[in-house]
């Protein structure tokens, strides 16, 4: 399954991540959800949704896409391919982390 892929990849990046300091739920449809908690210490991932101060809505292909680094995050939401509710700063602050680690 792709999520499991995108759930691979962001897995390496959580020491990265703890600098993100909000919470952030991938919404990826059919393919299931992925919640990233990086409010605290340490950052979480899970498959159980919460509150999130940013939500991604994005297919499981597409993001992991995004992850490899075959497509441009800020091009996916020009051309309609993610879509951003909450606040934008967190989902632009953790690309910035992804490329980082």
């Amino acid at each position: 399954m792709l999520i499991d892929d995108v759930e691979a990849i962001i897995r390496t990046h959580l020491p990265t991540l703890a600098d993100l300091n909000a919470t952030v739920k991938l919404d990826m449809g059919a393919d299931g959800v992925l919640f990233l908690d990086a409010a605290g210490e340490a950052p979480t991932l899970s498959r159980q949704a919460g509150p999130s101060d940013c939500t991604l809505k994005v297919s499981a292909s597409n993001m992991k896409k995004m992850l490899s680094g075959e497509m441009n995050p800020l091009m996916a939401v020009a051309f309609g391919r993610i879509k951003v509710d909450g606040d934008r700063r967190v989902a632009t602050r953790l690309t910035e982390l992804m490329r980082r680690g």
